[in-house]
């Protein structure tokens, strides 16, 4: 594997598979790895207070862990583009991103819905993914 970054997340929910098809589709560049927290790749690349939280993504960018609010506003920024104007966002203070963020992941499978099993890449997908 590169250097490349890696976003973990939680592999059944159903609103962090859509930020990773958001990924995929917007991540024109490649830049981004994709891994589900529930896989072999979390335990291996992450301490345990990481990959059994499943209520937090995480963005793995070289030897900086982010989680919650900051991991999707840096996924975010570094994704480029139009998605730099949420740079706007970090005005705001952690607690209180993180505070919306941990409500919203509370609810996301009432709300969203889950999966049975962790996403299976498609085909063309699979380049993108570590297990």
């Amino acid at each position: 594997m590169s250097d490349k970054p890696v976003i973990f997340f939680d592999g059944v929910c159903v609103l962090c598979n859509g930020f990773a098809d958001f990924i995929l589709k917007w991540d024109k560049k490649k830049f981004f790895y994709l891994a589900p927290l529930q896989g072999a790749h979390a335990k291996k690349a992450l301490h345990q207070k990481y990959y059994t939280d499943l209520d937090s993504i995480i963005y793995l960018k070289g030897k900086k862990v982010h989680t919650k609010s900051d991991a999707i506003l840096n996924i975010l920024l570094d994704l480029g583009g139009f998605w730099e104007i949420c740079l706007i966002l970090f005005v705001f203070p952690k607690f209180l991103r993180d505070f919306i963020y941990r409500h919203i992941a509370n609810k996301r499978y009432k709300w969203f819905g889950e999966k049975d099993l962790c996403r299976i890449p498609l085909p063309h997908e699979k380049n993108r993914f570590l297990a």
